[in-house]
């Protein structure tokens, strides 16, 4: 008798403390919930919330500091360069430094910009430049650089430095647009090859025959023209040291002569046609 009435107290606590322990949980659950809402509404305000110290809005007197390679005197001069930047800077908060090295690689017709923090009011800012070698006619007047890349923009006055290249991009027409990217003009491999043997040409000659003008001919191959005792010579498209030397020989001669060649020819052979007229006394 003992052992039932026990039984029944227990059930009787039992029953009695169940809807107690359900209370509580609801109560903690709610408590949780409340909590959580209010978290996730303060982190939310947080991130919607304007920041003051972002890299925009925070006013920095940069100190910036250029290097050039190759290395040659700076185009621009220091200050000039950090009103550009502080201006790229102002007009576009969430602009990056490879946004801004890619602006100024554009603005100064560069091969290349790279631009590093080295502390925190501190940029340095290193151009990496073609070297231009001829003018050469694209859809109009471009740089020929020493690596056989078309950029940038020239006008008529430099080509009182460097000479003129024509006829590379005869096969172009209105269906075979001009290209650019990151500056420079996308040539295909036609073209390519007679950049190539332009420079070469040009290498070739350097320091012993001037001329004004290199020009590429799909059947004659290259005419350099406007040289010193000479108007027109053709030298195809191969053989250029052999026949650039022969050249050389020629004008010599003809200097000697006190004369002047019209045009000259040479041939795959070795052999050339001189036209020339003495010049007046």
């Amino acid at each position: 008798m003992k052992a039932k009435t026990r039984k029944k107290k227990t059930a009787s606590k039992t029953k009695t403390l169940i809807p107690k322990v359900k209370r509580y949980v609801k109560i903690l659950s709610a408590l949780l919930a409340v909590a959580l809402v209010v978290g996730l509404s303060w982190q939310l305000s947080k991130m919607l919330r304007p920041s003051t110290s972002t890299a925009s809005d925070k006013k920095v007197d940069w100190n910036i500091t250029a290097e050039v390679s190759p290395a040659e005197p700076l185009p621009f001069k220091n200050k000039d360069l950090k009103k550009e930047f502080l201006k790229l800077q102002s007009s576009a908060s969430s602009e990056s430094l490879y946004r801004i090295a890619q602006r100024l690689q554009k603005k100064y017709q560069a091969k290349q910009v790279s631009i590093v923090q080295t502390a925190e009011d501190h940029l340095h800012v290193h151009f990496y430049f073609y070297q231009p070698k001829m003018v050469v006619k694209a859809d109009r007047l471009r740089f020929l650089a020493s690596d056989g890349t078309v950029f940038g923009t020239a006008e008529d006055e430099d080509l009182n430095r460097l000479p003129m290249l024509e006829g590379v991009f005869f096969e172009r027409s209105k269906s075979i647009p001009f290209r650019f990217e990151a500056g420079r003009l996308l040539t295909n491999k036609s073209e390519d090859s007679i950049l190539k043997d332009s420079l070469k040409i040009l290498a070739t000659t350097k320091d012993r025959l001037a001329f004004k003008k290199l020009t590429y001919n799909k059947i004659d191959g290259f005419l350099i023209e406007n040289g010193l005792f000479f108007n027109r010579a053709y030298i195809g498209s191969d053989n250029f040291d052999k026949k650039i030397d022969n050249l050389i020989n020629i004008l010599n001669k003809i200097k000697q002569k006190n004369s002047y060649a019209e045009k000259i020819e040479l041939d795959y052979s070795g052999k050339a046609f001189v036209k020339e007229k003495l010049l007046k006394k």
